[in-house]
């Protein structure tokens, strides 16, 4: 398998046991304590976010829950143009709010079971030629299979981690996460980018960099201090508190579920740039998992960008993997005006199975 460029959404990790998008809404309210997040830190998590929900979309128990989409896009717009979501809802608490939540969804991601196709898949690609990954997720599937491949990968950009440098190596397979990663930090002082070692797990999450003491504090004045020393011991406690060349506290960037995404930061300049080379140099495209939703207009942009673009466009090879999803299908269909018919709606597995020789050349 060379000169291919795979794009791959929340089904292709799904294929791990990870929640895909329509999945979180019903631990989100209501996450149990986890071996990253426990008691009474995260139910206190719980009851901020239920009560958003409940304050803002009428939510009960029972009741379905309101999209992410409209979770953070009514989070941005407003905290982002200084305006109040009613009377008590000012931005700062709405940037409360939208930290707990991408930790809470974070948490949720944090599964992972190994897939011995994903990992046979991920291995052909990893050892081609001129080859490439576009993930749009934040889970660290693709990371944690490759590493159990014992193959390279780099993220694309320059890294900085804690015990070395992670640059970009021909050896290694590009994986390019265009939404960030639960797995990288940054530091706006200086504008270095992190990310934790292989195999250390997602450094976002463990590290609680989305969770601040003042967050708590202003959503309930009357925290208990407990629930606050335990968030200043954890962030004094963890090597990734710090920006280990300027000092400063480290933060991290992530794409949200928003209409509103903000990707005017260095990490994401620099990882779209060499996603478009890729698929501008690459003659196959297989999206895997991945439904092209309306609300990724800058991927879809950059998709059509390239395509349009591409010297390769007229012997373009594109292969829509998906599973049980005519909405996706027929999106696919209108925005590249490829089949239906010639694609795979079946799911990742059944697909693998099918394809598994051809892809061996």
């Amino acid at each position: 398998m060379n000169d291919t460029v795979v794009i791959v959404g929340a089904g292709f990790s799904n294929e791990a046991k990870v929640p895909t998008t329509s999945e979180l809404g019903k631990f989100f309210p209501n996450l149990r304590p986890t071996d990253v997040t426990p008691d009474p830190v995260q139910s206190l998590i719980s009851l901020h976010l239920r009560k958003f929900w409940e304050d803002v979309f009428h939510w009960q128990e029972g009741l379905t829950e309101p999209t992410f989409e409209d979770h953070f896009t009514t989070l941005d717009l407003a905290a982002n143009s200084g305006h109040n979501l009613g009377p008590n809802y000012p931005p700062n608490k709405l940037r409360a709010i939208r930290r707990l939540s991408i930790h809470r969804v974070f948490d949720i991601l944090n599964r992972f079971i190994p897939n011995e196709k994903l990992g046979g898949f991920l291995d052909l690609l990893a050892r081609g030629r001129n080859n490439a990954l576009i993930s749009m997720n934040w889970d660290i599937v693709v990371e944690n299979h490759l590493i159990r491949n014992h193959q390279n990968y780099n993220y694309g950009i320059s890294m900085q981690s804690i015990d070395h440098e992670y640059i970009s190596r021909n050896q290694e397979l590009p994986l390019l996460k265009l939404q960030g990663s639960s797995n990288w930090l940054y530091c706006d002082s200086c504008r270095k980018l992190y990310c934790g070692p292989p195999g250390g797990g997602k450094t976002a999450l463990r590290s609680w960099t989305f969770l601040e003491e003042k967050d708590f504090k202003l959503l309930d004045p009357n925290v208990t201090h407990h629930i606050i020393q335990a968030i200043i011991n954890k962030k004094e406690s963890s090597q990734f508190s710090k920006c280990i060349f300027c000092n400063n506290p480290l933060t991290a960037r992530v794409a949200t579920f928003s209409y509103s995404k903000a990707y005017n930061y260095f990490q994401f300049q620099g990882v779209w740039a060499r996603a478009l080379e890729y698929l501008l140099n690459s003659r196959n495209w297989i999206f895997i998992g991945y439904s092209l939703p309306d609300a990724d207009y800058e991927v879809r942009h950059l998709l059509k960008t390239a395509q349009m673009a591409n010297p390769n466009k007229r012997k373009l090879r594109i292969t829509v993997v998906s599973r049980c999803s005519e909405d996706a299908l027929d999106r696919y269909a209108r925005f590249f005006g490829i089949s239906k018919n010639k694609m795979h709606n079946h799911g990742f597995s059944a697909w693998f199975q099918q394809e598994h020789n051809r892809l061996l050349n």
